[in-house]
């Protein structure tokens, strides 16, 4: 939750920046004020995780599952939080989805579970070199 309030106050700082271009604005949590490197690091995360969330939908749709489907089903996989909107709702299961489309909610799973970030170190030269 603290990401979402973030972006959020973020959201805001923009808009103020457009009204008062001179100002100064400063991101605070639980009053107190949020390091840029930080604020960086968690905009960065939630702009990643959208767009793995749009490309894993984008791939199922390919497969020939519907919107609506693809969207509810990678958002389960990612998030871990139960059913999903469509064919794989609560009164139903993954087992009708095509396999490839299987295997792309699988690593996404994977990806949701580790955190985005780890997942992406885990695949970098300097992670590897000691």
């Amino acid at each position: 939750m603290a990401r979402h309030l973030i972006v959020i106050k973020n959201i805001k700082a923009v808009f103020v920046k457009l009204n008062h271009p001179k100002s100064i604005t400063f991101i605070k949590l639980n009053g107190k004020t949020l390091p840029e490197n930080t604020n960086t690091s968690i905009l960065s995360f939630v702009v990643l995780y959208l767009f793995i969330f749009i490309l894993g939908t984008i791939i199922v749709v390919i497969t020939g599952i519907d919107p609506v489907t693809s969207a509810g089903s990678v958002a389960t996989c990612m998030a871990g939080i139960g059913p999903g909107l469509g064919s794989v709702g609560p009164l139903s299961s993954f087992a009708h989805l095509p396999d490839i489309a299987k295997l792309v909610l699988s690593l996404l799973m994977i990806i949701g579970r580790l955190e985005i970030i780890t997942v992406f170190t885990i695949f970098t030269r300097t992670f590897w070199k000691l």
